[in-house]
Formats: structure tokens, C-alpha cells, sequence
């Protein structure tokens, strides 16, 4: 599932729900902690996790600094790398 939002100051929020967490053993979460390494290849993607355990993976950008191009190519590496945290850490 993938979200877009603006707020009042014009950045521009993409949310992608990852699935849920069957197994929160501390490697695992371990693991979904250092995926917010700061990365110059990827910045800007966070994963967390709610309460209910479910994965999300989110990031923002100036709206102003976007045109349809780049924000279609966010969107695709937001779902892409949505995809390959769903696999590896066995989310449903």
C-alpha cells in the first residue's frame, strides 16, 4: 500500500506499508534498524514499525525540487526497496 501527502511547507511524503512482522526477535529487529543507515546511494528512506507490527519504509522530498519524472521514479525505488525489505525480513 503506498501513500503520498504534502504538508504546509511543500515537502512531499511517500509511505509505503511493508507487511507485518511474524517474527520480532531481537536479530530481526536488529536487522530492520540498521536499514536507517545513512546511505548516499539511498537517503531519505526511513523503516519503522507501529505498534501493531507492521513494517512501513517512508521519505520526503521538497516538492518544489520534483518534477513528474523524479517523483515517479521515487515512487518506483520506494516500492522496490518496500519489496526487497517485505522478502528478506519474511513479512506478510
Amino acid at each position: 500500500y503506498f501513500r503520498p501527502s504534502q504538508d504546509e511547507f511543500r515537502w512531499v511524503y511517500f509511505t509505503a506499508d511493508v507487511g507485518t512482522f511474524q517474527d520480532s526477535s531481537i536479530d530481526t529487529l536488529n536487522y530492520a534498524l540498521q536499514l536507517n543507515n545513512f546511505s548516499l546511494r539511498k537517503p531519505f528512506l526511513t523503516f519503522g514499525m507501529t505498534k501493531e507490527k507492521n513494517g512501513v519504509l517512508h521519505t520526503r522530498t521538497p516538492l518544489i525540487e520534483v518534477d513528474n519524472v523524479q517523483m515517479r521514479r521515487i515512487f518506483e525505488e520506494l516500492i522496490g526497496v518496500a519489496g526487497e525489505i517485505r522478502k528478506t525480513l519474511k513479512l506478510k
